[in-house]
């Protein structure tokens, strides 16, 4: 106690203020900001979950906090104590306040001030680093870099810098997947690091890297390497694994086995051992030995029901389902079991395809036998009569072993009379419930009578055969059992339509197994009995044979030539060609074009109003859904309506010329009720009539007006002076295609 206050006691006498300054701020400020900073450094680390990722994690609110105190605290160091020692200091700890706080504007305006301040300052290489640390945080790369190659090319930069300038870098590189650069830079870290535990998990994960890139010989080393130095539990263990695995890879099964073996058999990895197993598993069946593997697997599914592994052990359990034992239900069971549990990302799309795969197979299995059975019960009744009676036969007895089981007394012996249930027989006239039998669910669905005809079921069960085998071949790649449903479509259903596809495939299947001759065979024979399927055009090239036009219709070309004919003037001419193309070819697309047409010539150019009427008639009537008659149909219902007004009109004209002449007592009594005809003169008309009348070519053309001034007939004065029509010209003006 003296010795400290003789030093207290010198540390006042001694001459300048500086000591005083650095004094007071190490003890009142930088001493509590440099303490609430490692302990907020601290917390950030521990919250970090990967250290060689490029992006900062978010920081706990706790840091936060201690983080802004460092700040504030700082900041009077620098405003109060300006000429003290600390203030290089300071600048560093306020610009990683602000890096963490990801505040990289202040933080880069901080390291900045550090490094121009003082050219002599100790701190200037860190200041750099960190520096270009909030460059990459703001994707400035090339200045980030350009500061990392100059700490790293500076020979007096310490090795704590330089590692960790390889270690900023490394994440870069890792980030952008420039993966042999970042083995480099990893070399280059764990030469110059000091820290054993970044060296193990840098080591680690470059063994991560390599195994997924294949290079299973540098993986192992890399995961060999990483006992060399301190690494954390999770790395030490699954470094132990993953180097296992690493040599399964590399064709050594047998070592890799001994290695997993002997993790097996360390309690301390104990909680690991969900993934020993899994990975044990995997070797058994890289030996060749599937049941055990199969055995292992077993029981880690029963063991490790709440690991993290789990959808991966039920995948491998599919996976020798499907592959070593050939059984697809199983694997199915498997497959979607693992998609209902927990498993790894490396796994996680695996289990995915493999249970849409394998839920696929089911439905398309399961919709064949059953077609399978219609068409057999809709071909030979008798098959249906003997599957009935043996149904419901093991029906019977089930239910007669249940209801002998309910109706057992447990307190009574089988020597003691029943007592009967019933004391009365049932009158005759008593209506009796229908029984309704409820199958047994292991019994299966009871046979039914199919109600389609043999020939609709046989074609239905050919679709469902075809798409199992197509399965097999696309998505199984599995050529045997896809040639076996092809062939089977062929032999057991030769009248359906599939049967050109089904060669094909076929085909398919001889090419893959390298049979090139059977598979031109069966091109060539496809090619001349199914040449009106368009198959035919994708095997055309194949043998060397032309393709075939599907799509030629000879009334196109008679359509041009009607076409030429119109825009040449010769109206009777192309009136011919119309009208042949509708007798000829009336499926034809072009059949409801062509009758369009002619009633516009008709129309518009013969002024023939009536004869095209009568022509959309028939264009309504025989092509109703085509976009010919939906445009014409509108024009045709209002001319209609307007004949049967004027129709109207003129009856009641001749009804009231009929009625008695009033004598001239009554006129004088009556005149004067009864409506006053207005004269308009005929200028004042026809200018009303040009008011109404609208553009034709308003709207592009497709609204015309029902009122012209020029009028080609007039069937009486009271009817519309024109039939005019709300629908476009035909194809000659802007080619409507069908």
């Amino acid at each position: 106690m003296k010795k400290s206050f003789v030093i207290f006691v010198l540390l006042l006498l001694l001459p300048g203020c500086s000591v005083w300054y650095d004094f007071t701020a190490y003890f009142n400020l930088y001493y509590n900001a440099s303490l609430a900073f490692e302990q907020a450094e601290l917390a950030i680390k521990e919250q970090k979950k990967d250290n060689l990722s490029l992006l900062e994690p978010q920081i706990p609110s706790s840091a936060n906090t201690s983080l802004t105190k460092v700040i504030e605290k700082c900041s009077k160091i620098l405003q109060f104590d300006a000429s003290s020692s600390y203030v290089d200091d300071a600048l560093l700890m306020i610009g990683k306040s602000f890096y963490y706080q990801k505040v990289y504007i202040k933080a880069m305006r901080k390291f900045e001030e550090l490094i121009t301040m003082d050219a002599n300052s100790d701190l200037i290489p860190e200041a750099k680093l960190w520096l270009a640390k909030t460059q990459m945080q703001q994707k400035n790369y090339t200045e980030a870099l350009k500061l990392l190659e100059e700490l790293k090319s500076n020979p007096e930069t310490e090795n704590e810098i330089l590692a960790a300038a390889n270690f900023e870098e490394l994440k870069y590189l890792i980030s952008i997947e420039n993966y042999e650069e970042a083995f480099k830079a990893a070399n280059e870290l764990v030469k110059f690091s000091e820290d054993d535990v970044l060296n193990a998990e840098v080591l680690y994960k470059m063994g991560d890297l390599y195994f997924t890139r294949g290079e299973f010989a540098n993986s192992a080393e890399s995961y060999k390497k990483v006992l060399d130095y301190e690494p954390v539990y999770e790395f030490e263990i699954n470094s132990l694994i993953r180097y296992a695995s690493a040599l399964r890879n590399l064709d050594l099964p047998a070592d890799a086995l001994r290695a997993l073996l002997e993790l097996r058999s360390e309690v301390k990895y104990s909680d690991k051992f969900d993934y020993v197993d899994l990975e044990i598993g995997k070797t058994y069946s890289e030996l060749g030995q599937k049941e055990r593997a199969l055995t292992v697997f077993y029981e880690a599914d029963t063991a490790y029901a709440q690991s993290v592994h789990l959808g991966n052990i039920r995948y491998e359990i599919g996976y020798l389902f499907e592959n070593s034992f050939s059984n697809y239900d199983s694997a199915a069971v498997y497959y979607s079991k693992a998609l209902s549990s927990t498993a790894t990302a490396e796994y996680l799309p695996l289990i995915r395809h493999k249970s849409e795969l394998f839920g696929k197979y089911i439905t398309a299995r399961n919709n064949h036998r059953f077609n399978e059975r219609n068409y057999l019960y809709a071909t030979d009744s008798l098959s249906f009569i003997a599957d009935s009676i043996s149904f419901y036969a093991t029906l019977d007895s089930t239910l007669m072993e249940e209801n002998k089981d309910q109706n057992q007394d447990p307190n009574t012996t089988t020597n003691q009379p029943r007592e009967r249930e019933r004391t009365t027989e049932p009158e005759l006239n008593e209506p009796r419930t229908p029984v309704t039998v409820q199958p047994n669910k292991k019994q299966g669905i009871p046979p039914v009578r199919p109600i389609l005809t043999a020939d609709s079921l046989m074609v239905i069960t050919a679709r469902s055969a075809f798409d199992l085998g197509n399965l097999f071949f696309n998505d199984f790649n599995i050529t045997d059992s896809a040639f076996k449903y092809y062939s089977q479509i062929l032999d057991l259903y030769p009248r359906n339509p599939y049967t050109p596809q089904v060669l094909y495939a076929l085909a398919g299947c001889h090419l893959v197994e390298g049979d090139s001759l059977a598979a031109d065979s069966i091109y060539r024979y496809i090619y001349a009995s199914f040449s009106e399927d368009r198959i035919v055009n994708i095997i055309a090239p194949k043998i060397n044979k032309p393709v075939i036009d599907f799509d030629f219709d000879p009334a196109k070309e008679m359509y041009f030539n009607a076409e030429k004919d119109f825009l040449g003037g010769n109206y009777q001419d192309a009136l011919g060609q119309l009208y042949k193309i509708f007798s000829t070819y009336p499926e034809s697309p072009i059949a409801s074009q062509s009758l369009y047409t002619y009633g516009f010539i008709l129309e518009r150019e013969l002024k023939k109003p009536d004869s095209a009427l009568s022509v959309y008639d028939s264009l309504i009537a025989k092509y109703p859904t085509t976009q010919y008659a939906m445009k014409v149909n509108p024009a045709v219902q209002f001319y209609r309506s307007e004949k049967e007004r004027a129709k109207k009109q003129v009856q009641d004209s001749l009804d009231r010329l009929k009625q008695p002449v009033l004598t001239d007592s009554l006129k004088n009594d009556s005149t004067s009720a009864l409506p006053q005809p207005k004269i308009v003169p005929d200028e004042i008309l026809e200018t009303e009539e040009e008011e109404k009348t609208e553009d034709p070519e308003k709207d592009g053309g497709e609204k015309l007006s029902y009122m012209h001034k020029s009028r080609p007939f007039r069937e009486s004065n009271v009817l519309p002076e024109e039939f005019a029509y709300s629908y476009p010209a035909p194809v000659f003006y802007y080619r409507l295609s069908c």
